[in-house]
């Protein structure tokens, strides 16, 4: 395994992790902070690869934390995921 499958193993793994309660915040660092940049570089994701990816992420990270309402027996709860 080369430095290129590494790195890309990394970000695979962080993509994963972001729906693992223990580390979905580690991860979510990862894709905020430098490290993403980095692994990225190792990996030659281009900046457009790069940016799809985030988009991507962000996206996901966005709809799991919307609000849901559910009605049981005719009162409403609201439903966050976290």
């Amino acid at each position: 395994m080369g430095t290129r499958d590494l790195a890309e193993a990394v970000i695979l793994q962080s993509i994963e992790d972001l729906w693992s309660k223990d580390a979905r915040e580690e991860s979510i660092n990862f894709f905020k902070k430098s490290g993403f940049v980095k692994y990225a570089a190792i990996a030659s994701m281009t900046t457009e690869d790069r940016l799809k990816l985030l988009n991507i992420i962000g996206e996901a990270i966005r709809s799991e934390k919307k609000s849901a309402t559910r009605r049981i027996n005719n009162v409403e709860f609201r439903v966050r995921a976290v």
